[in-house]
Order: C-alpha cells, then sequence, then structure tokens
C-alpha cells in the first residue's frame, strides 16, 4: 500500500479549505437530488456568518467535496484594515501549525515508508546533540508525537532558551539556517524527559531538520517535489510566490476588542 495515495488525500480533502486557493467555480446552491443536504448547508452558512459577525474570523471559505459533487462560497473579508478586502474562492491562507499535518509529517512518513527511517530511530544518528537528554535519546516517535521534552522555551530553563534567541513560534526570521538553530537548541535543558510527557512545542520543527539531513534536499524542495506537485496542489507554498501576493489573506486574531493584524 502507498502511504502517500491512501494517508495525504484525505488530508487534503479534510483540510484543504484552509491552506489553498481553490479554482474550481462557486456552487452556491444545490440542486435536487444532489449528495447535499440543503439544510445542512445552510447550517454551515449560518454557522460561519454567525462567527463573522461577532469578530471570531473575518471570513472564511468553504470548499466540500462529495460523491462528484462540489460545494464552495466564500464569506466575509480576507482584510479588513486599511480598507476591505472580500473573501474570494482563490484566496489563499497562511496554513500556520496544519503544516504539521499536511507537510512535516507526511514527509517523515514517506522517509519510513521508502526504508530511510525507522520511527523508533534515534536522532542523534542524522542530527548530534539529542543523545543525552535526562533518561533516553530522542526518537522520531517521540518528535511525532510531541513527546520529546521540548517546548517553545517557555519552560524551567526558559530564560538560557531566551539567552540562546530560541523562543516563539517562527524561525523566518533568523540569519542561520533552521538546522543550525536546530543545533544549538539540542544543547539545551529540555522541559522533561523523552518519552515522559505530552509538550507541545519544537517537536515538529526538529522533524523539519531531520528531513533535510535524511534525505539530503531542503525542506522545502523536499515537500514541494514529494507532495504539493504530485498531489497537484499547485498555490501551496514554503513561501508565498510574489505574483499571488494579492490573494493571501491578512492574519486576524480574535481579541475582546474585536479582530487585531497578528
Amino acid at each position: 500500500m502507498n502511504w502517500l495515495n491512501h494517508k495525504i488525500t484525505f488530508l487534503v480533502l479534510a483540510v484543504g479549505f484552509a491552506f489553498v486557493g481553490c479554482k474550481t467555480s462557486s456552487m452556491r446552491s444545490v440542486q435536487p437530488g444532489s449528495v447535499f443536504y440543503q439544510d445542512k448547508l445552510e447550517a454551515i452558512d449560518e454557522a460561519i456568518n454567525r462567527a463573522i459577525a461577532v469578530g471570531k474570523a473575518p471570513g472564511a471559505v468553504v470548499r466540500i467535496e462529495s460523491g462528484g459533487a462540489v460545494y464552495q462560497k466564500s464569506f466575509g473579508l480576507k482584510s479588513v484594515k486599511p480598507e476591505s478586502v472580500p473573501m474570494t474562492d482563490d484566496t489563499i491562507f497562511d496554513s500556520a501549525s496544519l503544516t504539521k499535518v499536511i507537510a512535516t509529517t507526511p514527509a517523515i512518513m514517506l522517509l519510513v515508508e521508502r526504508g530511510k527511517l525507522r520511527l523508533g530511530d534515534k536522532v542523534n544518528r542524522w542530527i548530534p546533540g539529542f543523545e543525552a537528554h535526562g533518561k533516553g535519546a530522542v526518537t522520531v516517535r517521540h518528535l511525532l508525537t510531541h513527546t520529546s521534552g521540548v517546548s517553545y522555551g517557555t519552560g524551567p530553563a526558559s530564560d538560557r532558551w531566551e539567552s540562546a534567541g530560541i523562543q516563539g513560534w517562527y524561525f523566518a526570521d533568523r540569519e542561520e539556517p533552521v538546522g543550525d538553530t536546530i543545533a544549538r537548541l539540542a544543547a539545551l535543558p529540555f522541559d522533561a524527559h523523552p518519552g515522559e510527557q505530552w509538550i507541545y512545542g519544537y517537536s515538529i520543527d526538529i522533524l523539519g531538520a531531520l528531513i533535510e539531513a535524511v534525505s539530503g534536499q531542503p525542506l522545502d524542495e523536499f515537500l514541494r517535489t514529494r507532495i504539493f506537485d504530485p498531489l497537484g496542489m499547485e498555490d501551496t507554498h514554503f513561501y508565498l510566490p510574489f505574483d499571488k501576493r494579492d490573494r493571501l489573506a491578512t492574519v486576524y486574531s480574535a481579541t475582546n476588542d474585536g479582530l487585531e493584524r497578528a
């Protein structure tokens, strides 16, 4: 069984609206005899419009496919300030942590499928520094399940993580490659022993560096050639091309004072 064909297709259909601009024309009504129930679609519309009305989101794009039928609809705005820009069906969204399930994790499983690594392998086989953290070494499985003991640098040794400049969610603003940041991260104290506690943090970022080390390819190239291109995900990118900038939705946070740009 090919893991890519049987697994990633489901992920794309399940969360595709959140990260890829669809090019199929909108369907705002459903014909009798369709696989869709009109009252269910109306309930979806109502829920999204309610979320927009109370300031939980500026807008959304919904796409549902079933039995060859497609329901797609745009709601609200993709940008609120300085001017209101309507949401469109081909809007592209920042996928944020969804990259964990549509990109990095499938990439690791592709390498497992091809015999390049195993879930029980110790990470220090490819990335030095992860061999001696408490009661055991960090494995690929630990990273996949967020049980490596690594947080976002906010645990008991947060002062040392802060001094190293490794805190927060993003690496894209750094002058050094991600692999170099991960190498420095490995020398810092973890929040827990590997395998003993679930902690949401840099585990998937470490997997990104692991993919590069095992495959010999830059992460963006590996994802493009092994996942995005084969699946026809033509609007999914590591970095958004300049000519698609006008299709990108602004990211907002819902606060007590309304929507604020994130």
